[in-house]
């Protein structure tokens, strides 16, 4: 349960089936076997999530779950932000309508990876730089620093969002 939206990523060191109810309703299970690396938007209020054992027996091994606070990014470039390794900010972006839009991390080296997911935690994109074609929604874009290295200063960017008579 969540105050306000979230984004949780969990992973396990066991096989697991995953069993959740996402915001659209819809139950979804998903088999992890080599251990479960979950990505998904958590709105506000509660969404249940279960896990089983993927194989015969009891649910063993270890869970680590990561709740990451999610700021909302316009077009243009947005807050310049400092990543430790293995770090990573969280951003919220709206399209009223179907269209193309580039996303990206500026900074000074291009270590920053950026991800782009729908609001059911779905990856819909991966890269330093990306042009996406998406349909009307919510989107999250994640910007990352690499898990070796130093900490990098980086600003996410989002191109196409606003019209050009900016609506």
């Amino acid at each position: 349960s969540v105050p306000a939206p979230k984004f949780l990523h969990l992973k396990t060191t066991t096989p697991v089936i995953a069993q959740m109810k996402p915001a659209e309703g819809a139950q979804n299970l998903k088999l992890f076997p080599n251990g479960a690396d979950l990505s998904l938007y958590l709105p506000q209020g509660t969404t249940p999530i279960v896990l089983r054992a993927a194989g015969a027996g009891d649910l063993a091994g270890t869970a680590e779950a990561t709740l990451i606070d999610i700021a909302p990014l316009g077009e243009g470039l947005g807050p310049q932000v400092r990543l430790a390794p293995g770090e990573s900010r969280l951003y919220s972006f709206s399209l009223k309508d179907e269209r193309d839009i580039g996303v990206g991390g500026r900074g000074a080296s291009d270590s920053a990876h950026v991800r782009v997911f729908d609001a059911a935690g779905n990856t819909v994109g991966a890269g330093v730089v990306q042009m996406l074609h998406l349909m009307a929604g919510t989107y999250l874009l994640a910007v990352d620093a690499p898990a070796d290295g130093s900490a990098i200063a980086v600003q996410p960017a989002l191109v196409g969002v606003a019209a050009p008579d900016g609506s």
